[in-house]
């Protein structure tokens, strides 16, 4: 018999779902990879045998920029709302449209993977690259 899933149970595995259909191509694989999580994992979340715990649902949120609390099934913003605290991430709404379009394109994941698919001295030139724009923005000299 198949276990009743609570109502946040049942939010958190649409939700997962609706992230695989539209952000990777309907992909499970996909998802995973770019979540760094196993595939089995995923789909235990797809059929309900299983959900996320708070460190995994982290890596979820971070790897589609979107919120934890959400993709744990609670009734919070799929992505936090402009003007709190947490989210005066971008310099500007523009920034943050191009930032959120690249994160969502496939051939730009390697700038939200960095970590797991460039070589560090890459990273290194990147990291370089990031501080001269942000220093001419700024008028400082970069650090």
């Amino acid at each position: 018999m198949k276990k009743q899933l609570t109502d946040a149970e049942r939010k958190c595995r649409d939700r997962i779902i609706e992230l695989i259909e539209t952000r990777c191509g309907g992909s499970q694989q996909v998802f995973a990879d770019r979540a760094n999580i196993g595939k089995s994992s995923v789909s235990q979340y797809v059929n309900g045998t299983n959900t996320p715990g708070n460190v995994t649902a982290g890596k979820i949120a971070s790897a589609f920029n979107v919120n934890p609390a959400w993709i744990m099934g609670f009734d919070a913003p799929m992505v936090t709302e402009p003007g709190n605290e947490e989210d005066d991430y971008y310099i500007n709404e523009e920034a943050r449209r191009l930032a959120d379009a690249m994160h969502k394109d496939p051939r730009y994941q390697v700038l939200f993977d960095a970590s797991r698919k460039v070589k560090p001295e890459d990273i290194e030139k990147v990291k370089r690259m990031i501080d001269l724009m942000r220093s001419d923005y700024d008028g400082d000299d970069p650090a």
